[in-house]
């Protein structure tokens, strides 16, 4: 806010219209609150972030956000109680749709009725070109960055316009299995249990993921570089699943050769062992 600008009353700055600044502070509002579990006065950052969403009316980043730090605070309790809070999450946003739409009003307040309906008729409508173009271009795609000509271009659409979900974009421009090859990646990054630091990585990663249904920032080094960072982490490091099984074997196995150790070094009466050449073999091993 203090080095942005306001286009048509919407925050944007650091270069990236007010979507992607959106989906940029979406990262370090999680993030944030996720430390403030355990030390509070990060919650004066993760505050900022939040006000500054607000400001950039954007739903997807509010979306993301929320979905973000609804992970946070799941992740860390047992399977039963995260498919619990998950199932009544989701059931308070369909018995209630009205608190929904009033938190959305909150967040665009000053975007138009007009305005929205037109957005989101335009996002529909590409996505359901987009699905078109996947299906006659199912294997290579059409090449990177070229959707929006190729969308310009089509007699079924006609109007230079992005996906707006990268998801979309790159089954479309690079085909089926790249995007494939995109998920498997982020599998093997978020499965499993991790520890609290890894935790908030993983928290970090679903926050884009959810960033990434509503625009097209997966090229953008400026929102991208922190899930990449945070999901590389991730793939590097064994989930406690992981460790819990494999640790056993590698404790068990330790103790056996400490214990083999000190019998070597500790020989009976009978062997004539001198302590040197004990000293010696054990250090050959």
């Amino acid at each position: 806010m203090i080095a942005g600008d306001y286009a048509s009353g919407r925050l944007e700055g650091l270069g990236v219209n007010c979507n992607y600044l959106g989906a940029m502070l979406a990262i370090p509002c999680v993030a944030a609150v996720a430390i403030a579990r355990r030390k509070a006065a990060w919650l004066i950052p993760a505050g900022a972030c939040l006000i500054a969403i607000f400001e950039t009316q954007s739903r997807g980043a509010f979306l993301a956000t929320s979905v973000g730090i609804f992970i946070i605070f799941v992740q860390s309790r047992s399977r039963l109680a995260q498919a619990l809070l998950t199932v009544s999450t989701i059931a308070i946003a369909i018995v209630l749709p009205g608190t929904i739409d009033s938190l959305a009003d909150i967040v665009v307040g000053g975007r138009s009725e007009p305005e929205l309906s037109h957005n989101s008729a335009a996002r529909i409508a590409v996505a359901g070109f987009a699905i078109q173009v996947i299906a006659e271009h199912p294997v290579r795609g059409i090449g990177d960055g070229l959707f929006a000509s190729h969308a310009a271009e089509s007699l079924n659409f006609g109007i230079y316009m992005a996906t707006h979900n990268d998801y979309l974009r790159l089954a479309a421009e690079s085909g089926i299995i790249t995007l494939a090859v995109f998920l498997v990646l982020i599998w093997l990054g978020i499965r499993g249990r991790r520890t609290d630091e890894f935790a908030i990585l993983r928290g970090i990663v679903i926050t884009y993921m959810t960033v990434l249904v509503f625009a097209n920032v997966l090229t953008n080094p400026i929102v991208s570089v922190p899930f990449w960072l945070s999901l590389g982490c991730l793939v590097a490091t064994r989930s406690l699943n992981e460790a819990e099984n494999k640790s056993p074997t590698s404790a068990n196995h330790g103790i056996h050769a400490s214990a083999e150790a000190v019998e070597y070094i500790q020989p009976g009466p009978d062997l004539g062992v001198s302590p040197q050449k004990a000293t010696t073999d054990l250090r050959s091993c």
